[in-house]
């Protein structure tokens, strides 16, 4: 009967090693998970600061805009639109046809080095641009 404990001791101190062991796996790997949704996140707000979204609501008001600024003078457009900031110049611009968001922006770039750097950032912008439907709750 001692025999058979102590056996049974042994086994249960070479089970508890073993679980011992795998809580300390367990632990690195939860770390390492952690870590990995922590670089997860910060990339998709690096993303999300370098790609403008359009919210579903705002598409009717920004169309209604670009067919505005699409009917003016590329001249007037670029006065107008020069005014507004980077992100909402961007926001009308995506539904502007090719031809007309072009002569906006070689207006605008007319205007000085300084309106060429912009002229420049919004087409990369332009670029980046993607729509997004809102999410539900929102």
């Amino acid at each position: 009967l001692i025999t058979e404990l102590k056996a049974e001791k042994g086994a249960m101190a070479l089970r508890k090693q073993q679980l011992d062991e795998l809580a300390s796996r367990l632990n690195a790997e939860r770390l390492e998970v952690a870590a990995a949704t922590k670089n997860v996140r910060q990339l998709q707000d690096e993303f999300d600061k370098s790609v403008l979204r359009i919210q579903e609501e705002e598409v009717p008001n920004l169309k209604k805009l670009a067919k505005v600024y699409a009917g003016m003078t590329p001249e007037s457009a670029a006065a107008v639109l020069g005014k507004t900031d980077d992100s909402a110049m961007v926001k009308i611009m995506f539904f502007m046809k090719e031809n007309e968001t072009a002569a906006i922006l070689e207006t605008l770039a007319k205007k000085g080095p300084d309106q060429e750097k912009r002229a420049a950032a919004i087409s990369e912008h332009l670029r980046l641009a993607i729509t997004r439907k809102t999410p539900p709750g929102k």
